[in-house]
């Protein structure tokens, strides 16, 4: 068995529906304003857990391996769960805000195990060559990417 098909099998067998539509309605109910005790919470670093054995990846490592980025999104959802707060279930493709300056066609890097840095475009005649294309395409640059991460899932 993968190392993500044994995460996903431990994943699917601690994680309750029941508790996170719960956790859904709590914040629904946050947000039309009616009153709630107590009020949703989460744990704004990741909780100290004793079943920490959840891979943790350095993120460039993530950026190169998409089973290795889908557990490294999967961990907090895990470890949360186990201390009980409002986490709510979420993960994504997790290449930063430079996605989209990617799908227009600007260069990113990246730095030593952090998110993906975007350089500017050089130039107004850069910008307006952009504006010129039109609607770009959503499977360039990192669109690419993230489009190839919705094929993991079954």
């Amino acid at each position: 068995m993968s190392q993500l098909q044994e995460h996903l099998r431990q994943f699917e067998e601690v994680i309750d529906p029941d508790r996170y539509d719960a956790i859904e309605q709590a914040y629904r109910n946050l947000f039309a304003w009616q009153e709630m005790d107590p009020l949703p919470y989460i744990w704004s670093s990741m909780p100290p857990v004793a079943d920490d054995d959840w891979p943790a990846p350095a993120y460039n490592d993530t950026v190169a391996d998409r089973e290795l980025m889908l557990l490294d999104q999967l961990r907090p959802c895990f470890l949360h769960h186990q201390v009980g707060d409002h986490f709510p279930l979420c993960i994504r493709a997790n290449y930063g805000t430079v996605i989209l300056p990617s799908i227009l066609g600007a260069e990113w890097q990246l730095t030593e195990n952090s998110m993906p840095w975007a350089h500017h475009l050089p130039s107004r005649d850069a910008i307006r060559a952009v504006v010129d294309r039109g609607v770009p395409d959503l499977r360039t640059g990192l669109g690419r990417h993230v489009s190839r991460h919705g094929e993991l899932l079954p």
